[in-house]
């Protein structure tokens, strides 16, 4: 459950949340399940989130570009008014949500979390639409010291020139992580 903090309604034990600002997750999740479900906002959510147009404008709001044309600086004015929207539902402010926003890798995520839900819906778990994240360990020089990890290295490996060519086909898709 998320909650909403209200220092005017502190319970006994000081803490600042009140139960007609707590949010249910579930809630949320079926209010823009409702959203989502419509025709009108898959189909514009497919149209804005088509050719990376999404990571653009997403881009226009963080500052690290700007709108082209009169169709981009309406389309930013859109997902602004959506972001403000949200934000405080989410405890967070314009400015911490720009600052995420200014990592390229932030920005493929939301849109394709966005680009996968106008697609499939929303699904729990989430279906996708591309590969959220893709981990090569190319080198073999991974310690294996992560909880999670289920990788066999071995012996290092020098690189050749095939991942060479393939760590370039990674960057053009701009989808990464090496270890």
């Amino acid at each position: 459950m998320t909650t909403r903090k209200n220092p005017d309604n502190a319970d006994s034990h000081g803490n600042a949340e009140s139960k007609s600002s707590q949010i249910d997750a579930n809630e949320l999740v079926e209010k823009f399940q409702k959203i989502v479900d419509s025709r009108f906002a898959r189909y514009i959510l497919n149209n804005i989130t088509s050719n990376d147009r999404f990571e653009r404008i997403l881009e226009m709001y963080a500052g690290k570009r700007k709108a082209a044309n009169t169709r981009e600086k309406m389309q930013l004015k859109v997902v602004s008014a959506a972001i403000r929207r949200s934000i405080g539902t989410f405890s967070s402010t314009e400015e911490q949500v720009r600052k995420l926003l200014e990592e390229p890798h932030v920005r493929k995520a939301v849109s394709l979390t966005l680009r996968s839900v106008a697609e499939y819906g929303l699904t729990r778990p989430q279906v996708f639409s591309a590969p959220f994240l893709v981990v090569w360990n190319i080198t073999k020089k991974c310690n294996l010291k992560c909880e999670h990890c289920y990788a066999s290295a071995g012996l290092k490996i020098p690189l050749s020139s095939r991942w060479k060519r393939n760590w370039d086909l990674s960057m053009s898709f701009r989808i990464w992580v090496l270890s």
